[in-house]
């Protein structure tokens, strides 16, 4: 997965971050998201996962 930021790197620290999820967060997770799945791990991605 990649996303497109037309600033570059600014406001990278306050976005966040994905991580394809592993079977921790799967367990935790598992009837909103499917093995292979990104997940947000910091900043804004983490936050708004579960929209």
């Amino acid at each position: 997965m990649q996303r497109d930021y037309s600033y570059g790197v600014m406001g990278s620290h306050i976005f966040g971050y994905l991580r394809e999820i592993n079977s921790a967060q799967l367990s935790k997770y598992e009837d909103i998201y499917d093995l292979g799945d990104f997940i947000g791990i910091t900043g804004i991605e983490k936050l708004m996962k579960i929209y």
